[in-house]
């Protein structure tokens, strides 16, 4: 399957993307002017510093804060 990429995701969404974890929770990714901001289900949030970063056993984000898994 071929990655599309985050911020393209997010563009084709009008701004906004929702996407799964490793554990099943969800994320939702939304612009905030020229940056992209990621929000976990507990109201948490951290900056995208660098996105779709293709590696061989993924796909990296870098952010800028720890997010929580849910509960």
């Amino acid at each position: 399957a071929e990655y599309r990429g985050l911020v393209a995701a997010s563009e084709e969404q009008g701004g906004r993307a929702e996407i799964a974890t490793v554990t099943g929770d969800n994320l939702s990714v939304s612009r905030d002017g020229d940056a992209l901001v990621v929000r976990d289900a507990a109201g948490g949030q951290a900056r995208i510093s660098g996105a779709d970063q293709i590696r061989s056993n993924g796909v990296v984000h870098n952010i800028d804060a720890v997010l929580m898994p849910g509960s």
